[in-house]
């Protein structure tokens, strides 16, 4: 594009327009047909830059252009959010902002929200394990290939462990595996005594055994012996044995013999005895117990406390996340 005095001498020092001067011997310029094509070019050049077709019955066709071309700074560039969100990706991407909010914080990241009410700015969601359209929000789908959000509710983030867990894996609550030191000192109770009573004096239940008979028994012989000499005549008051006294033999008698004599095995018989109704007096008498309770230990049983969950001490915020 070019000035005036690039087509024409006849513009003035600044090289542009004028109308001339009679008095001063200055010519007017020259309206030269080369510059208003040049004008013709760079204008129509505007028009189909920005996707327009030249319409001879539209006469705003450059300031739309224009609008399309730039947008308005003091609409806070609504006319981007208007064209939809291929649009809003599209600037995003040609300002460095592809991953992030205003280059700062990565489309994708938790984001702890002091609210039930989600920013009026933007696109956002609540993290409650829904589902979101990838299509529609290819950047939070990088983040989250699956197409559902994380359920942020209840939960905290953890940094992932050098093995054993995987990015978005989940992991119950639990407590470390520990153990406790529990013991009872042995105490020597030593002998204690109950309380001495006095039972005084009980007596039994009254019975009848009624009569009684012994057994029969009882018959029995006594033996005699009498001393006689050989004639047969007995001694009598000799409580010593004759010379020469013998025994009485199997075979015959001998000149001095004793003779045995026995008395019959009658006598057997009971007796009765009358037993009678009676009972039997016992005295308790005042007394008490020793227990010896001695040294011994005790069982001791740990029982459960606590909350029904293992917790920090926390603030409750809303987890959201930028859709993108």
């Amino acid at each position: 594009m070019q000035k005036i005095n690039a087509y024409t001498t006849t513009a003035d020092d600044a090289n542009e327009f004028t109308n001339g001067s009679v008095t001063g011997g200055q010519s007017p310029t020259n309206l030269v047909a080369d510059w208003f094509n040049m004008i013709q070019r760079e204008l129509v050049a505007v028009v189909t830059s920005a996707g327009l077709s030249l319409d001879v019955n539209n006469d705003n066709q450059l300031i739309a252009a224009l609008t399309g071309m730039f947008p308005q700074t003091k609409n806070y560039f609504s006319e981007i959010a208007a064209k939809g969100s291929a649009a809003v990706a599209a600037a995003q991407a040609n300002l460095g902002l592809t991953a992030s909010i205003n280059g700062l914080y990565p489309v994708g990241a938790p984001i702890p929200w002091p609210s039930g009410t989600l920013p009026t700015t933007g696109t956002w969601a609540f993290m409650q394990g829904q589902a979101f359209d990838t299509s529609a929000y290819p950047q939070t789908a990088a983040a989250y290939p699956s197409g559902t959000l994380p359920d942020m509710r209840g939960y905290t983030i953890k940094g992932t462990p050098a093995s054993g867990r995987t990015v978005l894996s989940y992991e119950a609550d639990g407590v470390k595996s520990h153990t406790h030191a529990a013991s009872l000192g042995a105490t020597n109770l030593g002998s204690y005594s109950t309380t001495s009573y006095d039972y005084g004096t009980k007596s039994t239940t009254a019975y009848d055994y009624g009569t009684l008979g012994t057994a029969s028994a009882g018959g029995h012989r006594h033996e005699t012996t009498t001393l006689m000499d050989s004639s047969y005549t007995p001694y009598y008051g000799n409580f010593g044995w004759p010379s020469g006294a013998i025994g009485l033999k199997a075979n015959g008698w001998s000149s001095n013999l004793y003779a045995g004599a026995y008395t019959n095995t009658n006598g057997d018989h009971s007796h009765t005895v009358y037993v009678g109704a009676h009972s039997h007096t016992v005295a308790v008498g005042a007394h008490s117990h020793t227990v010896t309770l001695g040294s011994h230990t005790h069982s001791l049983t740990i029982g459960s406390t606590g909350n029904t969950e293992n917790t920090v001490k926390n603030i409750a915020f809303n987890y959201i996340v930028r859709l993108a």
